[in-house]
Parts: structure tokens; sequence; C-alpha cells
């Protein structure tokens, strides 16, 4: 293991404190107003600064009666030819010597976190292999335990990924077979390509749960809830719903464009030229004249069919009967927004363990690997669904089984984690 260093935010804030010191101590300043006189009677002592310093630090450390503001100075032959300097002070010196000292800190902080930064760069770029091979050992050693810990549901929901993205070809390749001709062929197009996002999103599930992160897990499998309950609604309520769907691309385009309006400048990227935000304008007011005003909202496809000018994901929820999942999808968003909860609760700490997560950890994997479990094989079905055979109903029926054993076999292990803690805190009590 590579020794511990100090931190370079350490390392800057001695250098920076021990700078400040040298350059803010009482002789230090009174040096340099002494220095600034001198200079006004025509005498050039920035060369013995240290002796003027000396000085100084022997009238601080002189009795003194009441205060003055004049006083004699007698310097070293080679800075006055040995005559007495009379200096006087006001506290117009003091306050221009204080400004003088703040721009001199200033610049010296500069210098010192330049010169830190490329010290501590080049710190971190030393050695880099041993450091990064270190980690990568440490990391494919945590790997292999969660993967011995958790090997039944991760099979398990691995077989499951494996059958719908299976299903999902072959079905998409039937179906559009079969309805080519159909008015309903554009809800065959939303819902296979809504389904096999789904099945992508559900590999970075996989991924995730593998490598020990469970609320990044967990955010991802919002959005198979999305696409999942999205696709509900589409089937349920048809061709008219899925043109929209499609149509909207153009509205998500036309509200990016507006955003990127807004802030090119600031972001110092080139404007959208005239021609081409003449098209946007012409593009938005086609789409308010043919599906209404409220088709340019957020989520305005579902507009219409809800009978809601500004529907919310949460009335698509509604519509399709799926509102159940609304707390597993409010936890899933606190590990996508930086909100309290997100930030002081988090999948992989157990119990109550107060403690800051940094990294992976085999723990709280369960959540995000039963409801990856559920919502593939929820829109998968609805795949199936659309003008059902005796083979659908079949693996829909194998694909809710299955979705059944993975839920089990996650909490089964999830428990056993829960029972050992328990065990090892009794022990150390």
């Amino acid at each position: 293991m590579p020794k511990k260093r100090p931190h370079a935010a350490t390392e800057f804030h001695h250098a920076y404190l021990e700078a400040v010191r040298s350059q803010t101590g009482s002789a230090h300043l009174l040096a340099r107003i002494l220095n600034k006189k001198l200079l006004e009677q025509g005498i050039d002592s920035s060369k013995h600064f240290d002796a003027i310093k000396d000085a100084a630090e022997q009238l601080l450390a002189a009795p003194s009666g009441a205060e003055s503001s004049s006083f004699d100075l007698v310097l070293d032959d080679e800075i006055t030819a040995g005559r007495s300097v009379n200096i006087h002070l006001n506290s117009a010196d003091v306050e221009q010597i204080a400004k003088e000292l703040s721009s001199a800190i200033e610049t010296a902080a500069n210098d010192l976190f330049e010169s830190l930064s490329a010290s501590a760069l080049q710190s971190v770029l030393k050695d880099s292999e041993v450091r990064l091979l270190h980690l990568t050992n440490e990391r494919d050693a945590f790997i292999r335990r969660l993967e011995l810990t958790w090997a039944e549901p991760l099979k398990l929901l691995e077989i499951q990924v494996a059958l719908c993205q299976e299903i999902g070809e072959v079905r998409n390749d039937w179906l559009r077979r079969q309805r080519r001709k159909s008015k309903d062929i554009a809800v065959v197009d939303v819902v296979t390509r809504l389904q096999g996002r789904a099945v992508q999103v559900a590999g970075e599930v996989q991924a995730l749960l593998r490598n020990g992160f469970a609320d990044g897990a967990m955010s991802r499998w919002r959005t198979m809830h999305e696409l999942m309950v999205t696709a509900m609604l589409i089937a349920k309520r048809g061709p008219a719903v899925a043109e929209r769907y499609v149509a909207h691309v153009d509205a998500d385009s036309i509200k990016a464009a507006r955003q990127y309006t807004r802030f090119a400048a600031t972001l110092q990227h080139r404007p959208i030229s005239a021609r081409d935000q003449k098209r946007q304008d012409a593009l938005a007011a086609d789409l308010e004249r043919k599906y209404g005003k409220p088709f340019l909202n957020d989520y305005g496809w579902a507009a219409d069919t809800l009978n809601n000018p500004n529907p919310s994901f949460a009335s698509i929820e509604a519509a399709v009967d799926f509102s159940r999942l609304r707390p597993y999808f409010k936890l899933a968003s606190n590990s996508v927004h930086a909100g309290a909860k997100g930030t002081f609760f988090r999948l992989g700490i157990l119990g109550d363990q107060n403690c800051i997560l940094v990294g992976a950890s085999n723990v709280g994997l369960q959540e995000a690997g039963r409801l990856a479990a559920l919502s593939l094989t929820q829109i998968t079905m609805v795949l199936l669904l659309i003008h059902p055979n005796t083979d659908s109903i079949i693996w829909s029926r194998v694909l809710g089984e299955l979705s059944l054993k993975v839920e089990q076999q996650f909490v089964k292990v999830q428990r056993r984690i829960e029972r050992k803690e328990r065990q090892l805190r009794k022990e150390k009590a």
C-alpha cells in the first residue's frame, strides 16, 4: 500500500500561514513604514531591509512612555552616513502600508497556489501505475466477494434480461410483419423502441449492481419505470397517442434549442443561425396548430388523452393505475437529485451507521435488483400483449414467475447480510 502523504491543501495551508506571518509581523510592518519614510528623505534603504527590520524590532522592544508619532532613528553608517533621521508617522502612512501588504499577500498567495498546484499534480502523476494497480486489486477483490454473496439473484436477473431481449427481438419482428399495413403500427414501433431501451438500461442496472453501486442502480431503475409506464399508456390509448409521442421529438428539440439560445453567449458558443431559428419558430407554430398549445409542454404528447393541459409523469402513472410504485420512484429520485434525503440516506449503508459512503458497497442491492426485474417484466408483457396469441400469453406467465424468483432471491440475500451484521454487533457489545 502506498504511504499516506500530507494532503496538498494542508501543505498549502502551512506554507501560506508562514508567508503571511513573515509579511504581517509588527516588525515587518514598521520596517516597511520606515523604509518608505527614509525614501522620502532621499535615503534608499531598500537593499538594507533586514537592517531596517532589526531597528524596527529594537524600537518595538524599547519601553514606551506617552504615545508619540515622531522620533529620531539612528541607523548604520552604510545607510545614512551616521546622521540622525527624524521620522514622523501618521495614520495615513499605516493605512497605505496596510493596502500594500494586502496586495503583496495576495500576490504571494497566487504564487503559492501555482507552485503547490504544480507540485501536487506532479506528485499525483508520479508512480500512478503503482497507485492504480493497488486500487484495481482492491476493487477486483471486492467484486469477487460481492459476486459470491449475491451470486444467485444476479444470475437470475441476468437470465431475465437475456430472455426479455430475445422476446423483444422476436416479438418486434412478428408484430411488424403482421401489422405492417395496420393503423396501430405506430403503437408497435413506439412500444418496441421503449422495450428495447428498457433492456439496455437493465444492462446498466446489472453493471452497477455487480460493482456495488446500489444507489446508482436505483436511479437507473427510475428510468426503466418511466419507460414502462409510458409504454403502458401508449399501448392502452392507441395509435393517436403513439403518433403524438413520436411527434413530440420535435417539441423536445424546440425546447432544447430555446435553452441553447438563452445560454449560448454565456457558454461562448455560436448562436443558432437566423435561418435555423426561423425554421424552429415555424415548426413550433405548426405543432401548436396541429396538436394545441399544451403539446409543447413536458409530457405534452399526453395532454389530449389525459384531458390535462400540463400533465406530469405522476398523472401518467395514475392513468395506467401504477401509482403504487411512487414511494420507490421517490426513493430513486433521492439518488438522482441533491436533496437532503439522498445525501444522508444511502442504500449502500447498512442500518443506522453514521458514515459517508464514497465508493462501492455490498449491501442494499435488493431494491434496484427486484424493481428492475419487475419493470422489465411489465414492459415486455406490454409488448407481448399487443395482439396476444398463445405464445405471448405463455411467455408473459414465464416472465412473471421469473421476476418473482428474482425478487425472492434478492430479498433473501439482503436479510442474510442483515442477520450477520446484527450478530457481529452482539459479539462486539
